[in-house]
């Protein structure tokens, strides 16, 4: 069984150091620039520079997730044996309370999917403690080393790859719990609007401003990034940009992510 640590390249605390004492060190081959898609997947690998990480039996490998992430709370076993069995040790070590006591995040599963035609599984750990949501690499690898343990007592099979990894620093968000978890942070909105004829979607980067809960709506105002400025370079936000607020309805909501403005 090949139990792999796949860390957020950006944002929040994917980027731990991973100070904790281990016993070989393993190394990480990160050229930069180079892409590599899995079709079975919605990771995109972005790899760089050599570097050597300290470990024990675990292959530490950093990645992006683009946006097609798959959403917080889905869980597809894919009705394969491995694929329970996995769901299960995993469940069962991070609701270990001993286990909890070595982490340094308060984790929770944020999303399992099940790969049958490369027998890969595909595991994304949530940090509540966390402002993006995003476990530090010394968790990730914990969470790999107790999942390895228990699972190999259970005889799972050794041709089945396991990646444990975090949301990614543009994390799709659920609706509503997440807008109010993340209100703080900058979010990607695609959304229908009612107020006009276009047919399409709108999509715009944006923060929240507060909820209407009786009638299920939440107000959005627009964030300040380089898109909602003007083109010329270093000029601010308009008056009438920043007095701007939307009312949308939860239903109208096609998704949301957490948006990373690189231009800053």
């Amino acid at each position: 069984m090949d139990v792999r640590v796949l860390a957020s390249g950006s944002g929040g605390g994917g980027g731990g150091d991973g100070k904790k004492k281990k016993k070989k060190k393993t190394k990480v081959n990160k050229k930069k620039g180079a892409k590599k898609e899995d079709d079975d997947s919605d990771i995109v690998w972005e790899e760089e520079e050599e570097e050597e990480i300290e470990d024990e039996d675990i292959n530490v490998v950093y990645a992006n997730y683009d946006e097609k992430d798959v959403q917080g709370g889905n869980i597809d076993t894919a009705s394969t044996p491995w694929g329970e069995l996995a769901l299960e040790c995993v469940r069962a070590v991070l609701a270990d309370e001993k286990n909890m006591d070595e982490f340094e995040g308060n984790l929770k599963l944020f999303a399992f999917k099940a790969i049958p035609s490369t027998k890969r599984i595909m595991i994304s750990v949530d940090d509540l403690d966390d402002q993006y949501g995003s476990p530090n690499l010394d968790d990730l690898i914990a969470v790999s080393r107790k999942l390895n343990e228990l699972a190999e007592s259970k005889g799972f099979p050794d041709d089945v790859a396991i990646e444990v990894a975090s949301p990614g620093a543009e994390r799709k968000l659920t609706i509503p719990e997440d807008l109010s978890r993340f209100r703080e942070l900058k979010m990607k909105v695609i959304y229908k609007d009612n107020e006009n004829d276009n047919l399409e979607n709108e999509t715009m980067i944006l923060n929240v401003e507060d909820f209407e809960e009786e009638n299920g709506l939440v107000v959005f105002r627009l964030a300040d990034v380089q898109e909602n400025r003007p083109p010329k370079k270093g000029m601010p936000m308009s008056k009438k940009k920043k007095e701007w607020r939307k009312k949308v309805k939860y239903a109208d909501i096609a998704s949301v992510n957490l948006y990373i403005d690189t231009a800053n």
